[in-house]
């Protein structure tokens, strides 16, 4: 079995600002997740600048691969509510 490529160019990019990465993100759950814990990191004074960076970074990610495909996107979050469930995946 290989992986199958895909094709470049398919996808417009998403820049990573904050305003991109939320207005890429489709699931319910994913959007809130951002929201809470961009607010709860943006209630601490001083901000914490590294952690800002990290969040981004990782909800980056999750922004690019959701994109690729939102079927299996959500598979994925299917299976993963399962597990948390104690359910078999």
């Amino acid at each position: 079995m290989t992986a199958q490529p895909h094709e470049q160019g398919t996808m417009p990019a998403i820049d990573k600002k904050f305003a991109s990465v939320r207005k890429a993100l489709f699931h319910p759950d994913d959007i809130a997740a951002f929201d809470a814990g961009l607010a709860k990191l943006t209630s601490i004074s001083p901000t914490d600048l590294a952690s800002l960076d990290e969040f981004l970074e990782s909800w980056w990610r999750t922004a690019v691969i959701a994109n690729r495909d939102h079927e299996d996107w959500h598979r994925a979050l299917n299976v993963a509510e399962r597990i948390q469930r104690g359910e078999p995946p």
